[in-house]
């Protein structure tokens, strides 16, 4: 996989006691300094980031919408890669120091999916802890997938 084992990642998330945190002073910051942000995302960035409805680039809620929430029945469906992966950006995006307040909590958007928040937050770590480990290479997507895969695999949430 590169500079990080599959293994080492899904470790990783059994020893993070404090996910939130874990996410605000590691993930954020390692994503940063891999792109070479000197600055958080301003709040302008973060919205267009979540919400963008240009259809060349969407934000991160129409991407989850139309892509894989439309797939998904919480009660006779499992969780798909795909959707975690999606539930993984938005919950980086809103973790961002600069989001507004009523943002920064998705809980209920979660609930709706049957995805518990601490749940939302490991699909972060692993997604970005990937990411941060291969960069953008061409097959990221499917790697991060991969991983994620694995995951809902050992938490019997993907049949």
């Amino acid at each position: 996989m590169g500079k990080i084992e599959t293994g080492e990642v899904l470790n990783l998330i059994t020893t993070i006691p404090d996910t939130a945190l874990y996410i605000e002073k590691d993930i954020i910051p390692g994503m940063m300094a891999r792109r070479g942000r000197v600055k958080p995302l301003t709040v302008g960035e973060i919205n267009k980031k979540i919400f963008n409805v240009e259809p060349e680039k969407p934000g991160e809620m129409s991407e989850l919408v139309i892509g894989e929430l439309l797939k998904y029945n919480r009660y006779n469906s499992t969780l798909t890669p795909e959707l975690a992966s999606e539930v993984a950006d938005i919950v980086y995006y809103t973790s961002q120091t600069n989001c507004w307040d009523e943002l920064k909590y998705p809980h209920d958007f979660f609930d709706f999916l049957g995805i518990d928040m601490e749940q939302a937050r490991r699909f972060c770590i692993l997604k970005y802890t990937v990411r941060m480990a291969i960069g953008d290479e061409e097959n990221h997507k499917e790697i991060e997938n991969e991983v994620l895969k694995q995951y809902l695999e050992s938490q019997n949430m993907l049949k």
